[in-house]
């Protein structure tokens, strides 16, 4: 069995022998600090998520079109005073009345626009002619140009684009 001893001399240093082994607090609560203020004005301009902000935006309202037109599709099929073969007629969701053309939400305020429910400053609706479908009217939920959702009554088809957001 060893046996320690204890040089009380060796306890205490003097000035000149003191060996830094640390950092102090103070020390590493400041370097922290100039840490985090640099990844407070750095992080942002280095990581941009508006493009997929606007990409997930449109993505969230084409999803509540197509839900929209659906339920109101449905509403309108089981609802005895709305006739699913006629260009214009209506259905009444959550107590809005809801315009439908051949059993689809109208291309219009009163139609998708009623049945979507959508109220921001940052969405515009308009109308668009688009032919490549062969749409008269367009419902138009726009972001910014090529970021936006398209609705046409007459094929009952929502189209998504995100290429320009």
């Amino acid at each position: 069995m060893k046996k320690f001893s204890i040089n009380p001399e060796a306890a205490f240093c003097t000035e000149a022998q003191h060996e830094h082994n640390g950092f102090t607090l103070i020390e590493l609560v400041m370097v922290i600090v100039v840490l985090s203020i640099i990844a407070a004005f750095a992080l942002p301009r280095l990581f941009d998520f508006s493009q997929d902000t606007r990409v997930a935006t449109v993505e969230g309202i084409g999803a509540a079109v197509q839900s929209a037109m659906s339920i109101a599709h449905s509403n309108c099929m089981v609802d005895p005073a709305c006739d699913p073969n006629s260009s214009s007629s209506s259905t009444t969701l959550e107590g809005k009345v809801v315009s439908m053309s051949n059993g689809y939400p109208a291309s219009s305020a009163a139609g998708i626009g009623a049945a979507v429910q959508i109220e921001s400053d940052k969405v515009t609706i308009r109308f668009e002619p688009f032919s490549p479908w062969n749409w008269t009217v367009t419902y138009v939920f726009f972001i910014q140009e090529d970021c936006k959702v398209r609705y046409g009554a007459q094929m009952a088809v929502v189209e998504i684009i995100t290429t320009g957001c």
